[in-house]
């Protein structure tokens, strides 16, 4: 559980997710619409910096959801643990809020 919490706030996971967070908060992206979603994230494939975010992203989660299936991990220290470190970060950081 330690680990995920260390690996949650290493420099590449934290990169990876404020890359993701600066996209998904993009004016562009709130004006999609069903039409236009599709194309979009289609033309993001292109984009290898956006890529490998989201591929650091998804193996972090898909890591951390094997932990916690397997029983190694704690869903309920998990679900506290991530609170915690959010609220933390809400308390010195405002882009995290």
């Amino acid at each position: 559980m330690a680990r995920y919490v260390l690996l949650q706030g290493s420099e590449h996971v934290s990169s990876a997710r404020a890359r993701l967070e600066v996209l998904m908060n993009r004016t562009d992206v709130s004006e999609l619409k069903k039409e236009t979603y599709g194309p979009f994230f289609e033309n993001l494939i292109n984009d290898r910096e956006t890529v490998a975010a989201a591929i650091v992203e998804l193996k972090f989660f898909d890591s951390l959801a094997m932990c916690v299936e397997s029983s190694r991990c704690s869903k309920s220290s998990l679900a506290s643990t991530s609170f915690l470190m959010r609220k933390v970060s809400c308390k010195t950081s405002d882009h995290f809020c």
